[in-house]
Parts: structure tokens; C-alpha cells; sequence
């Protein structure tokens, strides 16, 4: 008697093409003719080797560099919470760190962010000239209103009089530089 095979009527079956093409396709059905997709090496491992995550493509809906950031964070032992560190960094500390409910990664993030974007009055008055928590890539010039959205998308509310301010006080600059 013949096997059937059980199938889903809303699914159709997928072409040799498809198969051909997709990259993730595994290379365990000993198909000399399907590709191998090499993966790329972060510089995050255990001192014994082994692969801390593979993140993008399968397992995870997050970026790569998202999952590195927090990586860095939570393993890297040369990690200084007081040294300034990219804003992707950062970001990436908030996203992960409230998705994945690592406390400690966000309060991090977030201290960093309320140091430079006080949220008092005199905490603002006693801001250090040119200390930064946030390393500014020079890529990025807009790195004021990455940091109200982020702030808006995460719900950070606190940091948001500071950081309206400082974007107003670049606007007005930029006026006044074309003047």
C-alpha cells in the first residue's frame, strides 16, 4: 500500500527552481549541487570556540549588529560602562534589552542617555563641557533626532525637554551660519 503523505491544502508544493534558489536551503540532503552558504564570523566567541548565536536569516527576527552590540555588552569583560560608546551601541542595548528583559542592558543605555540628556535643571547645568556619553560617528549627522526617535519609539520620555532643545539649538545655528 502506498504512503501518503500528509499536505496542507492552503500550501503548494515548491518547484526544483525554488529549491534551487533558496539560500537556506540545508546542505544535509547531500545534493552535490546545492551551494554552501558560508557564515560570517563575528569576533564574539568563547574562549574555547564555540558560537555564543547565529542570529539574522533564521533564528531571530534582530539584527546582526544589534545581537553583537548586546553581545559586547553582556560578555566582553573590557566593557567600561563609563567609556563613551556608538549610538547603535546604545540603541541596541534599549531594543534588546527591553525585548529580551535584560534589565541591567537597558538601565545602562538609559543611565547613558540620561547623563547626556538631563532631566533637571541643575543636572544640566552641571554638564561637563564636551563630555559625552555618545561617541558622534561622523556618518551620522543626524544623530540628534536618531536619538528623539529612539527615544519616542521606546518610550523615553524623560530625556526627550533635552534633546528637543539641543536639536532646536542646531536648527537656529545652521540659520544663523547661512545668514
Amino acid at each position: 500500500m502506498p504512503t501518503v503523505e500528509p499536505t496542507n491544502p492552503l500550501k503548494r508544493r515548491r518547484t526544483e527552481d525554488e529549491l534551487e534558489d533558496d539560500p537556506l536551503r540545508m546542505a544535509t540532503d547531500y545534493d552535490s549541487n546545492v551551494p554552501l552558504v558560508a557564515a560570517t564570523r563575528s569576533d564574539i566567541w568563547f574562549d574555547d570556540g564555540s558560537v555564543v548565536l547565529q542570529a539574522e536569516n533564521i533564528q531571530f527576527k534582530d539584527s546582526g549588529e544589534d545581537i553583537k552590540h548586546m553581545l559586547i555588552a553582556l560578555y566582553d569583560k573590557s566593557h567600561n560602562t563609563r567609556d563613551p560608546i556608538p549610538f547603535n551601541a546604545i540603541a541596541a542595548m534599549i531594543r534588546m534589552g527591553r525585548k529580551y528583559e535584560i534589565d541591567h542592558l537597558r538601565d545602562e543605555a538609559l543611565l547613558r542617555l540620561t547623563v547626556e540628556f538631563p532631566t533637571t535643571l541643575p543636572e544640566w547645568e552641571n554638564l561637563a563641557p564636551n563630555y559625552t556619553q555618545i561617541i558622534h560617528e561622523e556618518e551620522n549627522d543626524g544623530l540628534l533626532y536618531d536619538i528623539v526617535n529612539l527615544a519616542h519609539q521606546n518610550d523615553i520620555k524623560s530625556i526627550l525637554p533635552a534633546a528637543y532643545y539641543l536639536c532646536l539649538q542646531e536648527i537656529v545655528s545652521v540659520i544663523l551660519f547661512v545668514l
